[in-house]
This record gives structure tokens, C-alpha cells and sequence, in this order.
């Protein structure tokens, strides 16, 4: 069992690049404030990103991306210092090909669906910066290719396939992120420790099963409270807090979009009675089964502390 695709497998990502320009002069660009993740790639020439109460100004090549999960208020223009207005002419439909000296951006917004606070998401910085480094990240420049070949040929079927590709994009920086990041505590950092990462594995591959603090415990070969206290300590939340949360979050995509019935849902999540899975499944998301299934829930909740 994959945790990390687990996890993403419960993230509904709708893609949209929804601008593609060149430009050139003392151009300044704000940052779209959504509040989606969104993405830029630098697709030739040089820019810099400006994020406010940071000093520091970050230079970006062709090739770089950038991914806020967040809305994060953010700037990019030609030059270290941010200009008091745009001076900048844009050309987005490239009639005159690449321009001396011009600078070309891709933009694109990532509509997140999520049934709740989803602990990769969380976890990840207000930025995202993926560096052109073809030894090291060799799927970055084919894929902004063939993202920007799309845009420029705009042959039938374009927006589908830059959508899908660009959902591509948004799991390869996720996957990215994780090569090189080793937090002290959350989700990233229990997957790096072998007693919880094989926890996690059992919980996500067998969340039905009967699992109990001894019977997790013995499967992964250190004692009970040894193995309460780290994974507390570590991801911020009980043993059996984590597994409820996880079996109310795949009870939430079967009565919402596979319409299963509650006492289904029930029995396949691991519970005897409906009475005790919708008691279970109200206390995390704040409402019932039945208003998951009449689509009556939220995108995005927060979670009930376990």
C-alpha cells in the first residue's frame, strides 16, 4: 500500500491554465487571489518573485516552477525591485513568436476538492519551487513542453489534455517535495519512520479490519505505549483517531459518489451497526451520512480533534 497515493487518490484536482503570455519591458504581474492552489512556470527568458514581509527576492530561469497550495499573495515582474506600476507589453497568442529579451509565463489555477483538511495539503509551504535541473528533476521540462506545445497549437482537444497534464504537474511537485523534505513530526515524517510508516500501511490497506492500540501495536513489533506515544508525538493525533478519520474520509467518496446506502457504507467500513458508523461519521465531518449522499456536504472541513 502507497500512503502518499492513497492520501492524493482523496484530492478531486480540477486543472486550469488559464493564461499564457510573454512579456516584455518593467513589467510587474499580482498574483490571481483565489482561493485555489495555483502555479506559474517560466517558460523562457528570466523573472523575479516577490512575497510580502520576505525580503529576500527570488530569481527564476526558464524551466522553474512555482506552486502555492494556498492562497499566498505573491508578485513576479522583470526586475529585483518591484515597480510602482506595470510598464509591460503582453503577447499572448505568440503570432510573433518568442521576442528579444521578453519573459514567458504560464499560469494556472488548481481547484483542490478535499472532504477535509487533507495532511499532505497541510503540510506543505505558502511556495513551492521546483528548479530546472534536468539531472535531478528530469519530468520537469517535458512536461511544461508539452503543456506550452499544447497552448500554442490549440489543436481540438487542447484544454483537456493541458488540464490533465497539468494534474500531472501538481502530483509530481507533491512527489518532489517529499524527496526532499524530512519535517520532525506530521505525515512526512512518519512516513520516514518504519514502525509508523508500516502502521499507516495497515491502516489504509485493511481499514475495516478490527484494529485495536495492542493489535496495530504487535504488527508492527514495539509495545503499546511505545507505539501510542510515537505516533501521537509524530503526526499530532491517537492511533485510533487516525484510523477513524481515514475510514470516515473513504465512507465520504462511497455515499457521495458512488450513492452507496448508509447501511452498505456501514458494513464496509468496518462497523456492526449503522447507528454507531453515523454517530462515528457526524462527529468528524459535523453532519450525517445521509447529507453526504443528498450532497449536502462541505469542501473542505476541519477535522474533529480524535
Amino acid at each position: 500500500m502507497d500512503v502518499v497515493s492513497d492520501i492524493l487518490r482523496t484530492i478531486r484536482l480540477n486543472a486550469n491554465v488559464y493564461h499564457n503570455a510573454q512579456y516584455c519591458g518593467n513589467w510587474l504581474m499580482q498574483g490571481k487571489q483565489v482561493n485555489n492552489a495555483s502555479f506559474h512556470f517560466v517558460s523562457h527568458g528570466r523573472c523575479y518573485l516577490h512575497l510580502p514581509e520576505v525580503e529576500q527576492v527570488t530569481e527564476l530561469g526558464q524551466g522553474d516552477l512555482l506552486l502555492f497550495p494556498r492562497n499566498q499573495q505573491h508578485q513576479i515582474s522583470a526586475s529585483q525591485t518591484v515597480p510602482q506600476q506595470s510598464e509591460s507589453s503582453s503577447f499572448e497568442d505568440y503570432q510573433q513568436g518568442v521576442l528579444p529579451d521578453s519573459t514567458g509565463l504560464v499560469c494556472g489555477l488548481l481547484e483542490l476538492e478535499h472532504i477535509h483538511s487533507n495532511p499532505l495539503l497541510d503540510e506543505l509551504p505558502s511556495v513551492v519551487i521546483v528548479r530546472n535541473q534536468p539531472e535531478e528533476h528530469y519530468w520537469v521540462m517535458p512536461l511544461l513542453q508539452l503543456i506550452n506545445q499544447e497552448l500554442l497549437d490549440k489543436s481540438p482537444g487542447c484544454e483537456a489534455a493541458v488540464d490533465k497534464l497539468a494534474d500531472m504537474l501538481f502530483i509530481q511537485v507533491i512527489r518532489c517535495y517529499l524527496r526532499h523534505h524530512q519535517p520532525a513530526t506530521g505525515l512526512l515524517a512518519a512516513l520516514q519512520d518504519d514502525k509508523l510508516h508500516k502502521a499507516l500501511r495497515l491502516i489504509h490497506a485493511k481499514p475495516a479490519d478490527k484494529w485495536t492500540l495492542d493489535s496495530l501495536a504487535r504488527a508492527v513489533g514495539v509495545s503499546r505505549s511505545v507505539f501510542a506515544q510515537r505516533f501521537k508525538v509524530t503526526i499530532g493525533a491517537t492511533p485510533m483517531g487516525y484510523l477513524t478519520r481515514w475510514r470516515m474520509q473513504q465512507a465520504y467518496r462511497w455515499l457521495h459518489d458512488e450513492q452507496l446506502s448508509v447501511l452498505d457504507v456501514s458494513e464496509r467500513s468496518g462497523y456492526q451497526s449503522d447507528s454507531a458508523f453515523s454517530k462515528a461519521f457526524k462527529k468528524v465531518f459535523g453532519f450525517g451520512p445521509g447529507a453526504a449522499r443528498r450532497d449536502l456536504g462541505v469542501k473542505s472541513l476541519g477535522l474533529v480533534e480524535q
